[in-house]
């Protein structure tokens, strides 16, 4: 079971972005990102992508060389 630790939304025009930051049952943290858009009345499309506590280092690093 995972437990939350953190949670931080950001609203863009045109999408929603969801970075919630859980604890498993080992104590290793997992970041989940979810965007969010619509793509109808009252439908939305979601895609999710999960970071775990091992990878995340890395997987920062990449952003923020795509960032400069």
């Amino acid at each position: 079971m995972k437990k939350l630790i953190a949670s931080k939304t950001l609203h863009t025009k045109q999408r929603t972005y969801f970075f919630n930051l859980f604890e498993n049952s080992n104590q290793e943290r997992i970041l989940e990102i979810t965007e969010s858009k619509v793509i109808g009345p009252n439908q939305y499309q979601r895609t999710k992508i999960i970071v775990f506590d091992g990878d995340l280092e890395d997987f920062i690093e990449i952003i923020n060389k795509y960032k400069k």
